[in-house]
C-alpha cells in the first residue's frame, strides 16, 4: 500500500486500530533535511518490555506492556510512503468496544482548546481540588444561552474561600479571571446570599455576635449607599470589635467590589441568587 502524506498513512491505520481493538504508537520516525519523513515505524501500544513505573516495590502501578511484535513500517520511496513490513500478530487480547478510550484515538475539541488556551491565559494550574470549577468557568464562553457581550455574570463566591482546602492557592482567583478574559465587558458579582450565610459560621464564635456585631456587619452592607460610607462603617466595624485580624472578613474587604451592594447598584440584579 502507498500514501501521499502522512497523515494519510496515521489516519489509515488508527481506522484499523479501532476495528481491531488495539491503541498505535509511533516507534520510530527517520525525517530529511525539509523535516519530510522519510522513514517511520508504528506498532501496537502494548508493545516493548514491561517497566516498573513507581519507586514503591510493595505497590507497583500496573502497565499494559507485552512486548506485542504487531507493527508497519513504512518508507518513502518517488514521493510516496510505501509500506514495507506489516505484522498483524498480537500476543493480548483485543478489544474493540474499548478503542476509543485508547490515548492515540482521543480527540480534543475545538472547544476544549478554547478552554484550556483561557486557562492558561487566566493562570490556571491544574489541580484536582478545584480544576473542574475554574474550567467550567472559562467553558461558559461555550454554552449557547451566554453571548460575548452579556451584561451581568452571578457565581457562588463559595469556590473562592480555598484557604480551608489549599492554602497555598488562597490568594488565587482564576474563576474570576478567567470569566475577564473571556467576557471582558461584563460585571461579575458574588452571590451575596452565600456570603452573608457563612456569617454565623465565622463569626459566631465571637462574644459581642449577638450583642451588636452582626447587626453592625448588616447595617455596613445593607445601608451604605456610596462607598465612602462602606469604607468608613467596614473600618469602625473592625475596630469596634477588634476584627482586623480575621482572615474571612479580609478576604472580603479584598474583593468588596464584586459582592458589597454599594458597588453594584449601577447594574440591574433582579433580587437573584445562584440558587435561583
Amino acid at each position: 500500500m502507498e500514501f501521499n502524506f502522512l497523515e494519510e498513512l496515521l489516519s489509515y491505520y488508527k481506522e484499523y486500530d479501532k476495528k481491531c481493538g488495539f491503541g498505535v504508537m509511533t516507534k520510530q520516525t527517520d525525517r530529511d533535511e525539509d523535516d519530510s519523513v522519510r522513514y517511520i515505524t508504528l506498532c501496537c501500544a502494548r508493545g516493548g518490555k514491561a517497566r516498573n513505573r513507581t519507586l514503591n516495590v510493595a505497590n507497583p502501578r500496573p502497565t499494559g506492556k507485552t512486548e506485542c511484535k504487531a507493527k508497519i513500517n513504512a518508507l518513502r520511496k518517488n514521493g510516496v510512503l510505501r509500506l514495507t513490513t506489516v505484522h498483524n500478530i498480537h500476543n493480548h487480547g483485543l478489544s474493540p468496544k474499548k478503542s476509543w478510550f485508547f490515548r492515540c484515538n482521543r480527540k480534543v475539541s475545538d472547544a476544549v482548546k478554547r478552554v484550556l488556551d483561557t486557562n492558561d491565559m487566566a493562570g490556571i494550574r491544574a489541580n484536582k481540588r478545584y480544576e473542574s470549577l475554574v474550567v467550567g468557568a472559562s467553558g461558559f464562553e461555550n454554552l449557547p444561552f451566554l453571548e460575548k457581550d452579556c451584561l451581568i455574570i452571578l457565581t457562588n463566591q463559595d469556590i473562592y474561600d480555598l484557604a480551608q482546602v489549599v492554602p497555598e492557592h488562597s490568594d488565587n482567583r482564576e474563576m474570576k479571571n478567567a470569566i475577564a478574559i473571556v467576557f471582558p465587558n461584563t460585571q461579575h458579582r458574588f452571590c451575596l446570599w452565600h456570603i452573608l450565610k457563612k456569617v454565623p459560621e465565622k463569626l459566631g464564635s465571637y462574644g459581642s455576635y449577638k450583642t451588636g456585631m452582626k447587626n453592625a456587619l448588616m447595617k455596613c452592607v445593607y445601608d451604605s449607599q456610596h462607598v465612602y460610607e462602606f469604607e468608613k462603617c467596614w473600618d469602625e466595624l473592625l475596630t469596634t470589635y477588634n476584627l482586623h485580624e480575621n482572615a474571612w472578613l479580609h478576604s472580603l474587604y479584598v474583593e468588596r467590589e464584586h459582592w458589597v451592594p454599594t458597588f453594584l447598584k449601577e447594574w440591574f440584579w433582579a433580587g437573584m441568587s445562584t440558587t435561583q
